[in-house]
């Protein structure tokens, strides 16, 4: 939780709480409130739209798409086989590359507004870009304490993501991936972890902190940073109903304004199981390293003293064709990257309804 200085507004307290490792597959990035205002999100027994897009297809191998509300994620063709927020893996690191992941910072009512496209030449490649804003519906960027993600289509937080996609041979799937992030405020905007708040840790000079009353973390954040983010993902189908899945991703972060820059790195690798037990039910086992510093430049610096890891198992049971019951545990381990943070464990029970 940060708290602010007594003369300057507090930021939500589910602002730091919302990002962390321990993050579920369908848990909004920051739940409770609208990161591109910082007014509090809906409440008791209120209703609010999530994810809105639109998509044309023009041909059999051509697909245009706009959305008001959406990730990068909604938009690609997944890879990994368990690659589902209500049917696979049920945190939120398990299921998608983290390259792909960059959203613009935001959360339920703040997803990024943006168009792309889906071409798909033959059976054995196909091609997917999009553009994205998360300061779209700001008209006025009034500062880190008002408006944190900028203002306009193309002058505040966005991003722009590619996918190439390959199938070599039938049993292989390949997706390689690159995004390019802008954000206003010092974050990565993935919700993979703590590192996406401040994601570049520097000390701020005097001049820095005087503009927010000797608050150090606040100054931390108030500085613009580029994200390049590349990754590959690859399944391989090697027997008729269990594959193997790999994933690897770097993200190169550097402030526009601070002589600092980190990079992050994340993998998994993964077992997934079809017709356990029974036909339609799958099951899948995942061990890999949430995003974490890997190395940093210039003035920044790396607190963490630990390489984290993840250990995830789930069971997807399907009731019918329209109720599917998933039981899952997953396990961190020097969460967050510190050796004294105990072994986190998350369980979740998830009921969704198709319809």
């Amino acid at each position: 939780m940060m708290t602010a200085s007594p003369a300057l507004p507090l930021l939500p307290n589910s602002s730091f709480l919302g990002a962390g490792s321990t993050k579920l597959s369908f848990e909004p990035q920051f739940p409770g409130f609208n990161p591109q205002t910082l007014q509090p999100d809906g409440g008791a027994n209120s209703v609010s739209l999530y994810k809105l897009a639109y998509v044309l297809p023009l041909s059999q191998k051509f697909v245009v798409f706009a959305g008001t509300n959406a990730e990068i994620t909604d938009v690609f063709p997944a890879i990994t086989p368990y690659a589902s927020d209500s049917q696979g893996a049920i945190s939120r690191f398990a299921g998608y590359n983290a390259a792909v992941r960059i959203t613009g910072g935001t959360s339920g009512t703040g997803l990024l507004a943006g168009a792309g496209f889906l071409w798909n030449p033959s059976k054995q490649v196909g091609l997917g870009v999009i553009y994205g804003s998360g300061s779209a519906p700001i008209s006025e960027d009034r500062g880190l304490l008002n408006t944190p993600l900028g203002a306009g289509v193309f002058n505040g937080t966005q991003a722009i993501a590619a996918q190439l996609t390959l199938k070599p041979i039938s049993t292989i799937d390949i997706g390689i991936n690159y995004a390019h992030s802008y954000h206003t405020i010092n974050i990565l905007g993935t919700g993979l972890g703590s590192a996406d708040i401040a994601s570049i840790r520097f000390t701020p000079n005097a001049a820095q902190l005087a503009r927010f009353g000797g608050d150090a973390t606040l100054a931390t954040l108030d500085e613009p940073i580029t994200v390049n983010s590349v990754g590959a993902t690859v399944t391989w189908r090697f027997a008729p109903k269990t594959s193997l899945s790999l994933s690897g991703a770097l993200l190169f972060a550097n402030l526009l304004n601070v002589d600092a820059s980190t990079t992050f790195g994340s993998w998994s690798a993964g077992l997934h199981f079809r017709d356990i037990f029974h036909e339609g039910n799958t099951a899948a086992v995942i061990f890999g390293q949430p995003l974490y510093r890997e190395s940093v430049a210039g003035v920044a610096s790396r607190p963490e003293d630990a390489t984290p890891y993840h250990l995830e198992t789930f069971y997807n049971y399907r009731v019918n064709d329209n109720i599917s019951i998933t039981p899952g545990v997953y396990f961190i381990f020097s969460p967050e990257g510190f050796s004294a943070n105990d072994t986190a464990i998350v369980g979740a029970l998830r009921t969704t309804f198709a319809f």
